[in-house]
């Protein structure tokens, strides 16, 4: 069955301005959206530019914005008729390759690594468990930046809210028992507070990660 797929593309290099370009490719029952840009790349576009690794969902770098909502292009099933952008309000490289060093720029400023006021005894450390759940959702976060190019708070001022994605990894500390930095008002100098709770990030989150659910609990303990 032939189907059409309508890409925005840009290169910077010779581009003014993106332009969407319309491929016909052959579609086929359980392909995903990474199956039909493999295809174009393979047998029409080779100049076409994206991004993947893991094709399994678990590397998160593949995510675009399929029909006006952002994907992993290895979980999305195609469609017979796709327009495919990059992620919204990202930077964009080429194509539909974004520029995430804004987002990683933000992450390195929260110190996310486990930070201990003493040193733990000898043996085996006995570690609280009853946050064990939500630790275990906010672990599940591959960094896909969907849940942020979907946030309206992280598209209106990206430089004062570092959006849904990082505060996310931040939980996965203030869920650790072992931690003992003030991770809830360090995310509230990251901007958290301005969160509207809209819960639009954990409805965009490929891996059930529940974002808006650890900003809620971070929000509350403050």
């Amino acid at each position: 069955m032939k189907a059409l797929v309508h890409i925005k593309r840009f290169n910077p290099a010779v581009d003014r301005e993106p332009y969407l370009q319309t491929f016909e490719y052959d579609f086929e029952q359980y392909m995903t959206v990474l199956d039909v840009l493999g295809q174009i790349a393979a047998k029409q576009e080779p100049s076409l530019c994206f991004m993947y690794c893991c094709r399994s969902g678990h590397c998160g770098l593949c995510a675009v914005m399929v029909n006006g909502k952002p994907y992993l292009t290895c979980r999305k099933m195609a469609e017979p008729d796709m327009r495919l952008e990059p992620l919204a309000s990202f930077p964009v490289k080429r194509d539909l390759l974004t520029d995430r060093q804004g987002h990683e720029e933000a992450v390195k400023k929260m110190h996310l690594f486990l930070e201990r006021e003493t040193v733990p005894e000898e043996g085996i450390e006995a570690i609280d468990m009853s946050r064990y759940p939500q630790f275990l959702a906010a672990s599940r976060c591959v960094e896909c930046l969907c849940c942020t190019a979907g946030c309206p708070v992280w598209r209106k001022n990206p430089y004062a809210f570092a959006g849904p994605t990082a505060f996310t990894l931040a939980a996965r500390l203030f869920y650790d028992s072992r931690d003992t930095h003030k991770r809830a008002l360090m995310c509230l100098g990251a901007g958290m507070e301005k969160c509207t709770r809209c819960g639009l990030c954990s409805s965009l989150c490929p891996q059930n990660a529940n974002p808006a659910a650890s900003i809620a609990d971070m929000l509350t303990a403050l």
